[in-house]
């Protein structure tokens, strides 16, 4: 008899262990992505996470305006029918950089963003029925939503994968290189 019930106490150990590290993973993982589901929108990260197409699009340099509201309106007056652009759908490394999007750590929550921002890319995450524009500022390490016309500031690193991630598809643009001090 001492036999069984030691068994089942093991059993219901063992258990009671395992609910309780995926309680903690559930809570751990949520906490990670909290702010940036709250920036994206439930949508937009959802479209960030699982869009079947992913296109990289180099935008047009535009005429910076002194009085702009930040962050610049995203798509105002882009013409993406004549941008290049580079389908990332099944390129080595999306998923990891999908991820960074949807992860706090990526960002600066505590740094402002001036209206010093320039475009340079968007990252399209086409749904089919519904899209999301990830906007990219990498001189000024800043990422913005088309949906929400927010903007935050990239940590260094992730400013800096991001770049090296680009540049595999954009090889020769100067675009990133950050601002010459006169």
């Amino acid at each position: 008899m001492l036999m069984r019930s030691s068994g089942k106490l093991v059993v219901f150990t063992i258990f009671s262990v395992a609910v309780a590290m995926a309680s903690f993973a559930l809570w751990w993982n949520w906490g990670l992505g909290r702010r940036s589901l709250e920036f994206w929108g439930e949508n937009g990260a959802l479209l960030i996470r699982d869009a079947k197409s992913v296109t990289l699009v180099k935008l047009d340099p535009r005429i910076p305006n002194p009085a702009a509201k930040c962050p610049p309106l995203p798509m105002d007056s882009r013409d993406l029918n004549s941008a290049e652009k580079r389908d990332l759908s099944d390129v080595k490394g999306l998923v990891h950089a999908r991820h960074v999007f949807l992860e706090d750590a990526s960002f600066d929550w505590n740094q402002p963003v001036s209206n010093e921002v320039e475009w340079q890319y968007a990252v399209w995450f086409d749904g089919g029925k519904d899209d999301v524009f990830v906007m990219l500022d990498l001189k000024n390490g800043i990422v913005g939503s088309s949906r929400r016309y927010q903007a935050l500031r990239l940590s260094p690193q992730t400013a800096a994968g991001w770049k090296l991630f680009i540049s595999r598809y954009f090889p020769v643009d100067t675009s990133l290189a950050p601002a010459q001090a006169k």
